[in-house]
């Protein structure tokens, strides 16, 4: 993501023979982005940015319009989060890791979440593989590589700690 003149500019660009590129101007919700850390696509559909300004912390969805879908969480929200990573599930869910909170959750396309998983230690950044791997760091250095089942109903499994 680059600044362009006050707005924040999205750009693709694909490896290979050829060079395609493809640009989104967020200028619609300029104010709504500060500080962006963090960003993801969805199979070419939705982006996600997480924002981290000043002791404060959100994750946008927006559409390849800069149309925003949703914002966790909601403005207004007194709750802190303190969000140190997003990430698209291969259904469209995000996951987010709440440093103060030591959660790892899972919310839907309207910010609403849909399960919390206690972590044993303060997450500093998340990470969603191809395989829908969500590699989580800590504070000690160690990485946790957690899957959820199909169903949200179903705790994660640990698969390894690095």
């Amino acid at each position: 993501m680059s600044s362009d003149a006050g707005s924040y500019v999205v750009q693709w660009h694909r490896s290979g023979n050829k060079i395609a590129s493809r640009k989104l101007s967020l200028l619609s919700i300029t104010s709504e982005i500060v500080n962006p850390v963090q960003i993801c696509e969805q199979k070419d559909k939705l982006i996600c940015v997480l924002c981290r300004p000043d002791n404060d912390s959100w994750v946008l969805v927006v559409d390849k319009t800069g149309q925003i879908q949703t914002r966790f969480p909601k403005l207004g929200v007194q709750e802190s989060f303190n969000i140190v990573g997003a990430g698209f599930m291969a259904d469209g869910t995000i996951t987010i890791s709440c440093q103060e909170r030591c959660e790892q959750c899972i919310l839907n396309l309207e910010g609403k979440c849909s399960q919390k998983d206690k972590l044993d230690k303060n997450p500093t950044c998340c990470s969603v593989d191809e395989q829908d791997n969500i590699w989580i760091g800590f504070e000690d250095g160690t990485v946790q590589i957690a899957s959820y089942a199909t169903s949200l109903s179903s705790s994660r499994e640990i698969k390894t700690q690095l």
